[in-house]
């Protein structure tokens, strides 16, 4: 197997040495290792440099997976996950909980692969979740937070309680107006979508949130409401903020979210039920 490395050098999740152990892990399976690249300090591979490729492996947050895939949407190679983010969700659905040497371990030969359910926007396409409301500008804090940016982090903290006390999402169900809702979770599910509504009664539930999202994932907080749909539309008047995969952009007001999935096939070594 010839693989291809993609990682970010100057992840705060991983150590010095990450690069190497990453290599060595391959290399103890006769697999070779025909290059890397350091993104986004490197422009990422072009399909035609892939051709004696087998598996593209980015070892990086769920964000530059994302990008990762969207570039090479028609490659017809596998992809490998591994875990070098913050949260890694997508690996963990893939692989489980586990670091990414025992994940290369794991590898069946041939690997087992599958395709990746997905919310899909217009352009936009998320691979394992989408924020939308006031409270997904509580990123800006989490930044703050992951690279010491104590400054940022008190301007932060005071927008996003702003925000999320002051302002609400409305989804759209047929041709009635939902209760507003301080942030709306998107998660793809093998054909549908998750979809779970944050409610905030008052500024001690909104600083809660805050707090929960901020300490860890804001999902196990209270006044959660979930269901499953196909689809997701928003009632709104003016662009609004969401996060792809922790990446953030500003939709048009008529945007609908849909279940997808992705042409490019990842390398599993759980069982498809493994929770995202």
């Amino acid at each position: 197997m010839h693989v291809w490395l993609i990682l970010n050098r100057a992840s705060r999740a991983v150590g010095d040495d990450w690069e190497a152990k990453l290599v060595a892990a391959f290399t103890a399976r006769d697999w070779t290792v025909s290059g890397t690249t350091d993104f986004p300090n490197e422009k990422l591979p072009e399909i035609e440099l892939l051709k004696d490729v087998d598996i593209v492996a980015v070892a990086s947050g769920d964000g530059t997976i994302n990008a990762v895939v969207q570039h090479l949407d028609d490659w017809a190679g596998l992809f490998l996950a591994l875990p070098g983010g913050t949260m890694n969700l997508l690996s963990k659905a893939l692989h489980g909980p586990v670091g990414p040497e025992a994940i290369i371990a794991a590898i069946a030969e041939p690997p087992e692969s599958r395709s990746v359910p997905t919310v899909e926007c217009g352009p936009h396409r998320s691979l394992v979740r989408v924020i939308i409301g006031p409270g997904a500008s509580w990123v800006h804090a989490r930044e703050a937070i992951r690279y010491n940016r104590w400054a940022r982090l008190r301007r932060a903290v005071r927008l996003a309680w702003v925000r999320s006390l002051s302002r609400a999402i409305h989804l759209r169900d047929g041709s009635r107006r939902s209760p507003g809702y301080r942030a709306v979770f998107v998660h793809p599910e093998a054909g549908g979508l998750l979809v779970i509504r944050v409610r905030a009664a008052g500024w001690t539930d909104g600083v809660r949130l805050g707090f929960t999202y901020l300490a860890g994932n804001w999902e196990t907080a209270r006044g959660i409401e979930s269901a499953r749909a196909n689809g997701l539309a928003f009632v709104a008047t003016r662009p609004v903020f969401a996060l792809f995969d922790g990446e953030p952009l500003r939709l048009p007001p008529d945007a609908v979210l849909r279940a997808g999935e992705t042409r490019i096939r990842f390398i599993a070594t759980a069982p498809s039920e493994t929770a995202r």
